[in-house]
């Protein structure tokens, strides 16, 4: 079906249904503006509409024919869109050379572009020369991405949603590029649960998770101090990660002899974060708070640390609490429907068999229902 409408397309548009004004402005867009008018067709579900495959044409056109610089100086997320968009709209050829253009654009000589990106450019970066099919870049480049991978996980939260994804795992597999973030988890806190979680997921994704495990303890047994709590904690990732959903507390043994092993108050800090999520992830609120409380002596001098910890607690269980109340309303509603039905079934049977007695019996019950579910 998308052939034929393509075929359409390129034969004659006034075969195409009427599209009406927007077709005249999207002649007129730039590629951010194309990109944001496919987001917002694809958010009101017109993703299979005539429409949209038009729209897909211009975008295509307009993709190879973009200077290196527009592509360089364009939002990732709207270029990984705009490429998904067009992307069978576009030859062999022309994904080649859109894909040799983007090289350009972001493995420039210095790297600068590559090097600016924040965590989830830099994955809209990657997404893009894979929907290209240009892996080879990836594979090519990892152990720089990896590098930036390791800058962008320090700037922001250790626990970012982003990495437990692992979207960009897919990318780490070459030696050196795994490496470079290896090296970084055992050197620092900072990152340290994030990209201890992509490499899981990257060694997951290859089918050599145990053979990442044994890495970890093998390692563990000649280090020390923070260091040996590090492989610990990275230890336990990799069982987290090792089935569906993500489960911190799946690593919890290990996370127990990070906390033993650390020294830094530091490195305690952050794998009792981890711990802390992990029980919140699982609803174990009590357990959580019982264990805040235990070493909560160790962490006299960081209180904020505590107090936004224990704050998690209290917001993790409220959420808890929203989310099992409006089960059980969503239950109840279910099974009021289920018996009005039956009701219903029951009454137009009792008049169908000119049963008048029966019929005002159930008549009155479903009175009843209705009142009761006022």
């Amino acid at each position: 079906m998308r052939h034929a409408i393509i075929v359409t397309m390129m034969f004659g548009l006034a075969c195409v249904p009427a599209v009406g004004q927007s077709a005249e402005e999207w002649r007129t867009l730039d590629l951010a503006g194309l990109a944001q008018a496919a987001e917002d067709m694809m958010t009101r579900e017109e993703g299979e509409t005539p429409e949209f495959q038009l729209l897909a044409v211009y975008c295509a056109e307009r993709m190879t024919t973009a200077s290196i610089s527009d592509l360089a100086t364009m939002d990732p997320s709207q270029l990984w869109r705009i490429v998904s968009v067009c992307q069978e709209d576009l030859t062999a050829r022309q994904k080649s050379q859109l894909a040799a253009s983007l090289r350009t654009a972001f493995f420039d000589d210095d790297l600068a572009n590559l090097r600016s990106l924040d965590a989830d450019q830099l994955r809209f970066v990657c997404s893009t020369f894979t929907t290209l099919g240009d892996a080879e870049t990836l594979t090519a480049t990892a152990t720089e991405v990896a590098m930036t991978l390791v800058k962008v996980t320090q700037q922001e939260c250790s626990t970012d949603s982003w990495t437990s994804r692992g979207e960009l795992a897919g990318i780490l597999r070459d030696v050196a590029s795994r490496e470079v973030l290896f090296s970084q988890v055992q050197r620092s806190d900072n990152g340290c649960i994030a990209l201890a979680g992509l490499l899981a997921r990257a060694y997951a994704s290859t089918g050599e998770l145990e053979v990442w495990r044994k890495t970890l303890e093998a390692s563990a047994t000649k280090a020390s101090g923070d260091t040996k709590a590090r492989l610990f904690m990275a230890r336990a990732m990799a069982d987290a990660v090792d089935g569906q959903p993500y489960l911190i507390l799946r690593g919890k043994a290990w996370l127990d002899r990070s906390l033993g092993a650390a020294r830094s108050a530091e490195c305690r800090q952050m794998i009792l974060a981890l711990l802390v999520k992990g029980y919140i992830e699982a609803e174990h609120f009590d357990d959580a708070s019982a264990i805040l409380h235990s070493v909560s002596e160790q962490f006299s001098d960081s209180p904020d640390a505590l107090r936004a910890m224990r704050a998690e607690i209290a917001a993790g269980r409220e959420q808890a609490t929203r989310r099992a109340e409006q089960f059980k309303r969503d239950e109840e509603a279910q099974l009021l429907r289920l018996q009005r039905e039956s009701l219903n079934e029951q009454l137009e049977k009792a008049q169908a068999d000119g049963d008048t007695a029966r019929a005002a019996e159930i008549q009155e019950s479903l009175n009843r229902l209705e009142a009761s579910s006022q």
